[in-house]
Formats: structure tokens, sequence, C-alpha cells
């Protein structure tokens, strides 16, 4: 299923039916109300306060695992080249550029996403508005095993979207740099201490539904942390950033709790804190199609209430999503906000993720499998690497190019200082 829609990328992912999911947002409490999607703005939020959290008023999207064409080899890490999107009747996000990357989750999106691109919201999405991913409202779809569901998300980023924030990407690091040589950069800036980003953690409930505790919080960021240390597998790159929790709130609101995609400026407005180098990470009931949502880096300065990442509150660590789990949606969407694309982006064809050393590949991974080749180019398809749409129990790295991307994004457009 797909991990999320990134806002200029996101997935979908699937709703289980299975008694091992309950609907509510910790194992033991009580059975939320039928999710319905409201028709009226959301109400005013009584914010509850969790223990070890904070009450709150309400203030105010990312990208899904998904199967589409992908190629193996190397390549360069910046250029143009068509980009393909992967076709996908089923579909259930529109993607705009720049935005929010729809890329990252769910399960029928990594079934993690749904991106497809609706070129009208190109230069919103730039400038900060991400794009929304759309998709059934829980209540009129009934839950279904992401395992057992074959669909994800499967739009991929045009070659004008991708191309988009890459030469923007380049036009930051040439600004400040003088160059737009990643490699080179990273050369001269990298510290021996990692990046380390502050975590307001937004957790939106519905009654008992999607409640999470401190320690569900904190084991959430423990799993970032693994993750993008490299302490996930063998092999797997240190990206040079940690995590930690500055600040966790559960926020009362049904209307933004069963509907994130409808409310989410209104939601973001009212509880984001922070600049571009603060991660606002909200939890809520994303829905049946898609697992989670996430913006750009390059649209921060320009729309700074907007960024952030939204998953599904069953996908965290320890959650109730079958297979979705390990937290590794909310790792993939993060992925997306430091400015990584898909592995599968723009199949088999140059330049792919417009990362050098993940191989093309030609369509989303599904499940777990074995092994799995679909370009012609050597070596076999990345469907360990955590910007796949692979179960998660499947995932487990990034590279040390995908690494160098996160922290050239991270100077380019989350800190004034650099790291």
């Amino acid at each position: 299923m797909g991990r999320c829609r990134v806002q200029v990328g996101a997935c979908a992912l699937l709703v289980t039916t299975s008694a091992l999911l309950s609907a509510s947002g910790e194992p033991g409490a009580p059975p939320p109300s039928p999710h319905t999607a409201s028709a009226t703005g959301p109400t005013a939020p009584a914010s509850a306060p969790e223990p070890g959290g904070t009450a709150s008023a309400p203030r105010a999207a990312s990208a899904p695992y998904g199967s589409a064409p992908v190629g193996s080899g190397p390549r360069a890490a910046s250029g143009g080249g068509p980009i393909t999107p992967a076709s996908d009747a089923r579909a259930a996000a529109v993607v705009a550029a720049g935005v929010r990357p729809d890329g990252s989750c769910g399960p029928d999106a990594r079934r993690r996403g749904v991106h497809s691109y609706d070129g009208t919201d190109a230069a919103r999405a730039l400038v900060g508005g991400g794009v929304l991913g759309i998709w059934a409202p829980p209540s009129l779809e009934p839950p279904r095993d992401p395992s057992r569901d074959p669909a994800r998300d499967r739009a991929a980023l045009r070659t004008s979207q991708a191309d988009t924030l890459i030469a923007a990407l380049h036009r930051a690091l040439t600004g400040r740099f003088g160059t737009a040589d990643e490699a080179a950069i990273d050369r001269a800036e990298r510290r021996a201490a990692p990046i380390v980003i502050p975590v307001r953690f937004h957790a939106i409930a519905d009654g008992y539904a999607g409640r999470l505790t401190r320690a569900t919080v904190e084991r959430q960021i423990a799993t970032l942390n693994d993750a993008y240390s490299g302490r996930r597998g063998t092999g797997a790159a240190d990206t040079g950033v940690r995590f930690r929790l500055a600040g966790y709130e559960v926020t009362s609101n049904p209307a933004w709790f069963r509907r994130p995609d409808r409310y989410e400026r209104q939601m973001k407005s009212a509880l984001h804190h922070g600049g571009p180098g603060t991660l606002n990470l909200y939890t809520a009931a994303v829905g049946v199609k898609v697992l989670g949502f996430s913006t750009y880096p390059q649209s921060a300065r320009d729309r700074p209430t907007e960024d952030g990442v939204v998953i599904d509150y069953r996908s965290v660590t320890g959650g109730e999503y079958r297979h979705y789990d390990h937290g590794y949606t909310a790792v993939h969407e993060v992925g997306h906000w430091l400015g990584l694309f898909h592995t599968f982006e723009n199949g088999c064809d140059h330049p792919g993720d417009h990362v050098a050393d993940t191989p093309y590949e030609a369509v989303p991974t599904e499940g777990c499998p074995r092994s799995k080749d679909t370009c012609w180019d050597d070596g076999a398809d990345p469907l360990h690497n955590f910007m796949d749409y692979a179960w998660d129990a499947c995932m487990r790295e990034f590279t040390p190019g995908q690494g160098r991307r996160i922290r050239s994004s991270w100077r380019a457009f989350r800190t004034a200082s650099g790291n």
C-alpha cells in the first residue's frame, strides 16, 4: 500500500478490517464512533492534554509508497531528462510540485501515496502551497486490509515538477556557496556533529481515537533516529541527521482528525511552531487510501505555516496497521520534507530520482519480495530503501547520495548558517 502523498508526492494507505486493527489510537482504548467526513468546518477543539503533553487550541501536506517503473545503475545527482509519471486509474491523490510531497506513505500509496500531478498547482506548490492527495473519505469506503490489496499510489512527479525543485535547490546553493556542486559543498561544510532537528509532535484526536501517548511519540522519534543514523540495516548510510522531541501536544478536533486533507491549512495555521528548521509532525486519520503526506523544503520559507508532515496515527511505531507498524511512514515522509524523491521517480529513465547512487526502478515495490529488478541498467531495484513503497519490514536504508541530498536541501532551505 502507499505510504503517503508528498505534497508534491504523497502516499495512500488502506485500513484493515481485521479485528487486530482497532479504530482507536492506543491498544485497549474504547472504539471511536464511525468515521464520517465532516461537511462543516472544524469545531473548536476541546484541547485535552496528554500525560506529559500540553493542552492546545486548534492551529493549522506528502507522498506514499507505490509501484512505478524503475531502473538501476548510477545516474547524475542532478540534471534534466523526462520523468514519466506512472499511470494508475486508482490514483487517489493529486500532487503539485514543491509544496506537499505526496510520495511517502499509506497502504494504498506504498501503496504509500498517490502522486498524480495537476500542473495548475505547480506555481502554488513551488512557493509553499503543497498539493493535497484526494481520496474517498472513510465513511464512503469500508476499511480494507492493506496487505491484501495490491492497489497503491503510483503517480510520480512529472519532469517539469521534479526539475523545478532541483533547479530551485541549485539556485539556492549557488547563491549561498557560489556553486551547485553538492559533493564539493558537502566536503567543505560537513561537520563532525550531526544536524539535530527539533520535532513538534501534534496528535490530533477525536475522543480516544488518535490520542497517542508520550511513550508512543518517543518511540516514533527513536525510530526516526535509528533510520537516519543508518542503524536499521547493514550498509545503510548515516545521513548526518538526528531528531529530538521539542514539544508534544494532543488536540481534540473531530473534523481535523477525520479529514486532515480538507482542513490542513486551518489545522497547521493553528498548531504550527517554529521556523523552516523545525519539523512539525501531525498524526490523524489520514484516510483509507493514503498513509501520509509532506511538503518539500523548497516551499518552507514562502508558506511557513503549511510546512510539515502528516501521517496516519495507526502507522506510527507500534501502531495498528499491519505491515506498516514500524514507524517508517514517518521516516519516508520526513525524507520528502528533507528533499528526497521516490526511488522509482522517472522509472528507468534518466535522471531517475536525481540521486546518483540509487538504482533506477520501473515501479514501486509492493510487499517484501526477495529481489526485484525492473530496469535494464546494472543493479537491482532499491527495494529496501526508505523512499520506496515496500512493507515496513522490508525497509532499512538510505544511500550516501540521499544523505548528501538531505544535507544540501537543509543548507539551502532550512537553515541560515549551514551545518
